[in-house]
């Protein structure tokens, strides 16, 4: 974003960690065919990017999140560009292996900061006793055995539902677009005829 369009990150209050709710946010583009009202999508990063700056360059947003933000956006400049600002490509358990990476990394000085567990992977009782080992480790404790007490607790931990069936769709329907690019302009002028008649309708007369 920053080399196509001078939109620059902006650093999050903390690491997005989670299986976020997402909802379609359009049902006039033609890469949102056959996607479903809502889903859920793993989101992994410490930077993001808010979705004002992105609809001032052009980009419409395809799905967001209440939590997450921006989602899946694209841009159409001949070829159609679709980003994500989610993960939809990992695994289920994908989450659970960065969190245990970051922990060691904590472990050995790697990073000054203890790392969150991400949300929704585990019951009430290995949630709090993965936020107390944090408190632990914040308070000075840096100790290798925490890594065998983190694993100890997630072990057998139960995987979200993976949400490949929404990444194939998406890819698909970008694949389609790219193979038949009049079909996705052709597509398109509904949309944009529909935006031009609700501007004049909202334009005083005269």
């Amino acid at each position: 974003m920053l080399h196509r369009d001078r939109i620059p990150r902006s650093r999050q209050g903390g690491k997005l960690s989670d299986i976020f709710d997402c909802e379609l946010a359009t049902t006039s583009h033609p890469l949102a065919l056959g996607l479903p009202p809502r889903w859920s999508i793993p989101h992994s990063r410490y930077y993001g990017i808010a979705e004002a700056p992105l609809i001032a360059e052009g980009y419409q947003v395809l799905s967001r999140s209440a939590i997450a933000g921006v989602d899946v956006f694209a841009k159409v400049t001949g070829t159609p560009f679709l980003y994500f600002q989610g993960h939809p490509e990992y695994d289920p358990d994908t989450l659970l292996r960065e969190y245990r990476r970051d922990v060691r990394r904590f472990v050995t000085g790697e990073r000054d900061e203890y790392p969150i567990a991400p949300q929704r992977y585990f019951d009430p009782e290995v949630e709090y006793a993965l936020a107390a080992l944090r408190r632990e480790a914040i308070k000075g404790r840096r100790d290798p055995r925490i890594l065998d007490e983190v694993g100890d607790l997630i072990r057998g931990a139960v995987m979200p539902t993976p949400w490949d069936t929404i990444a194939q769709k998406v890819y698909a329907n970008w694949l389609d677009f790219v193979v038949r690019p009049n079909a996705l302009s052709r597509a398109l002028i509904p949309s944009r005829l529909d935006a031009a008649i609700a501007q004049a309708r909202r334009s005083p007369p005269g």
